[in-house]
């Protein structure tokens, strides 16, 4: 197996493939994403939208479409709108360093999600009114797409890319198997071709105001999700709305399962500890 590990977007990254094919070029997408998407990053693509309102840049606009996209699909689930309330809450570094700060965050008050208005045309990406945009609840499925399209344009039929628990998978592993991922609790499933995406309160987690707090925003209250399901796990055609979609499932629950079946996609959710499927999930389950 030909493989390569490294470090992007504050997670772990893992490329592997039979093919072979130097990974190096495909790792140097990573991160010239994470440099152009991250809000953490003064220089990013994302922070010049915030603060300059408007940007021209064709692939910024796909990925802001998409997001968009998903919280229609959503009912308003998944929303990029949130970056004030991640910021209030107290995620307004990278968790490295708000792990470790002693004193812990206060958490603020934010403008609704819905007081920042975007409009994107032509591969011009534009917001007004109060907010900041963040897109961490799909650039990285969104990138883990790109490596994998790249992939496939060098004539790789067989991979897999996991972004820090987003993956994307195509044709069969080193031994002519269909790729296994594992979906937590013993759980796994069994893919030849799509995404799975897990999103979880577990991580990510610190304490606001002597609160606990986690980085999964329920955009109708501008502050962390207090619904019961606390992991979930998408099985669909691509990463980025598998990201979106799991991210969406925490925040706001009952509507973001409207947009599973928008999307054509399958969930596993732990809701009060208790693990549940949509009805064409056991499907891919091994």
């Amino acid at each position: 197996m030909n493989t390569r590990t490294f470090g992007a977007m504050n997670t772990d990254w893992w490329i592997g493939t039979p093919a072979g094919l130097d990974l190096a070029p495909f790792e140097e997408m990573v991160h010239a994403a994470e440099r152009r998407y991250s809000r953490f990053r003064s220089d990013s693509l994302l922070s010049r939208l915030n603060r300059e309102r408007c940007v021209q840049d064709a692939d910024l606009a796909d990925l802001v479409t998409r997001a968009l996209e998903v919280g229609v699909a959503t009912q308003g689930a998944f929303d990029p709108r949130i970056g004030a309330a991640l910021s209030a809450a107290g995620y307004d570094r990278t968790f490295e360093v708000l792990r470790d700060r002693a004193d812990g965050p206060q958490l603020a008050f934010a403008p609704p999600a819905d007081a920042l208005r975007i409009e994107v045309e032509r591969g011009i990406v534009r917001i007004s009114g109060t907010g900041t945009l963040d897109l961490g609840g799909i650039a990285k499925g969104w990138t883990v797409d790109r490596v994998a399209e790249q992939l496939e344009a060098a004539g790789c039929t067989d991979y897999l890319v996991d972004g820090g628990g987003d993956i994307r998978v195509a044709g069969r592993d080193e031994r002519g198997k269909p790729w296994v991922v594992g979906a937590g609790d013993g759980l796994a499933v069994s893919l030849e071709a799509g995404a799975v995406c897990t999103s979880s309160t577990s991580r990510r987690r610190w304490r606001a105001a002597g609160e606990d707090a986690h980085h999964i925003i329920d955009p109708a209250r501008g502050g962390p999700s207090r619904h019961a399901v606390t992991d979930a796990v998408v099985v669909a055609r691509d990463a980025a709305t598998a990201d979106a979609l799991a991210t969406a499932l925490i925040a706001q629950p009952e509507a973001a399962l409207a947009g599973l079946a928008a999307s054509g996609a399958e969930a596993l959710l732990r809701r009060e500890g208790q693990w549940e499927m949509t009805e064409g999930m056991r499907r891919w389950l091994v």
